[in-house]
């Protein structure tokens, strides 16, 4: 399982933010927040820079013109650390770029580095438009995948040689500088409100059941769950309710699925047996999923959706069907007697040269 979430991750950043060893509260950091709270004028923003570690100096606060950009002030000292940037979040994972203009007020973080720990740079080819990133991993740490998002594009992997050739080895401890560079599939997003099939669908909820576009739920724009195209679909909740994706494909070839899923009502989990997934009559198998912290029925906050790489699938020249399957008898309260995801929409990647057809009925986006 893989969640495909945004940016990429810096192994134990956090390691380098320890506090000064004479603060009197050195088990704790600091959560920084902007140091002003002066509303944005009509042709200024205001940059706020936080020095991010107890007991700093107070972050300075400087006012930059509307499309201007910020001066990069001169780089601050720390005693036991060495200075690694400036940052747009308290997780040191986005270095800020200097030579972006500004178009709202912000926080910049000060990134430190313990002088007495030794430290490897991996360094991040993205393989589109020139960009290259790096963080830094301390030394015998494991590497793990950066996690990146790219608009129409899923990652497939990360190779340490510009052919892509050698995929990364997630896990391997860390002991020299590395480069990484991505390999990107063109992505397919076959939405579910959007999905003719619904037409001759129905199933139960909490209370009550559903049937064609009433199983198509909007997403609450006070309490927003992610739902790609706003919309999604509910009421699987019933053992043998089966859910069919119909397109076509140019030409034979591999793709990676992916679905976008959701929860409610209560937690559970679910595999590749309870609740199943076959694609053009082949079931595939899928690692657990599981659904925690899922607001029960009636909250305002919903669980968030969520990008769940299922597994690599063969897809045939012509038409195809990917088929989800309720096949668990878990209750889940009142007249919903199983288990099942709400469904967003399952994306497909693949070469640039594989083109999918996706058949859409966009009546069927009403919501209830």
């Amino acid at each position: 399982m893989l969640l495909v979430l945004p940016l990429l991750v810096a192994c134990n950043r956090n390691t380098s933010q320890k506090p000064e060893s004479s603060s009197p509260s050195s088990t704790s950091e600091k959560t920084s927040t902007p140091a002003t709270s002066t509303p944005d004028l009509a042709d200024k923003f205001q940059v706020t820079f936080d020095l991010n570690y107890t007991n700093a100096p107070q972050a300075s606060v400087v006012s930059v013109d509307k499309g201007g950009k910020v001066t990069k002030p001169s780089d601050p000292t720390r005693t036991g650390y060495t200075f690694d940037g400036w940052y747009l979040d308290t997780g040191l994972t986005n270095q800020y770029d200097f030579d972006n203009t500004v178009t709202a007020s912000f926080t910049l973080y000060a990134g430190w580095l313990d002088s007495s720990i030794t430290y490897h740079t991996i360094t991040l080819h993205y393989n589109y438009d020139n960009i290259v990133k790096n963080y830094k991993i301390e030394d015998g740490e494991k590497l793990t995948q950066p996690e990146v998002v790219r608009e129409g594009y899923a990652i497939e992997d990360w190779y340490t040689d510009e052919a892509l050739t050698a995929r990364a080895i997630y896990g391997m401890k860390v002991r020299n500088d590395m480069d990484l560079y991505a390999r990107w599939f063109k992505t397919t997003v076959m939405e579910a409100e959007y999905n003719p099939n619904l037409w001759e669908m129905s199933g139960p909820g909490f209370s009550g059941a559903a049937s064609d576009k009433s199983m198509v739920v909007r997403d609450d724009a006070n309490y927003p769950m992610g739902a790609s195209n706003g919309y999604y679909v509910s009421y699987l909740y019933s053992k043998g309710l089966t859910f069919e994706f119909d397109f076509t494909v140019n030409k034979a070839a591999t793709a990676t699925l992916i679905a976008r899923w959701s929860a409610e009502m209560k937690d559970f989990s679910i595999d590749g047996d309870s609740y199943q997934v076959s694609v053009n009559g082949v079931n595939i198998s899928y690692d657990k999923i599981s659904f925690t912290n899922v607001p029960g029925m009636g909250a305002q906050q919903k669980h968030k959706f969520d990008d769940y790489k299922l597994n690599t699938i063969n897809l045939v020249e012509g038409e195809n069907k990917i088929v989800l399957t309720t096949n668990n008898d878990f209750p889940m309260g009142a007249t919903a007697t199983a288990a099942a995801p709400l469904v967003d929409c399952l994306k497909l990647a693949a070469t640039d040269d594989v083109v999918i057809d996706y058949e859409e009925d966009k009546t069927l986006i009403v919501g209830r």
